[in-house]
């Protein structure tokens, strides 16, 4: 069952720590550290409200091919 919601990855920088932690093109974001989101917007909120900052880990749900898998994302420093 595809998924409605959630934020549509659509390039995955060579070197970013979403290519570090395995994410991919066509995944889509469900949830980042147990809060649903749905947009770019959505995930920098969630990185704002817990006051993280580069080493810091994204926890997240995320749907690929049929299914949903957790991935934990270490931040990098912004723009890097």
């Amino acid at each position: 069952m595809p998924h409605t919601q959630g934020f549509l990855i659509t390039l995955v920088d060579v070197g970013s720590a979403g290519e570090q932690a395995g994410l991919r093109p066509g995944d889509v974001i469900l949830e980042v550290n147990g809060r649903s989101v749905s947009s770019r917007r959505d995930i920098v909120s969630v990185i704002e409200e817990d006051f993280l900052k580069a080493g810091d880990v994204l926890d997240l749900k995320v749907w690929r091919e049929g299914g949903e898998m957790n991935v934990h994302l270490v931040l990098g420093k912004q723009g890097g």
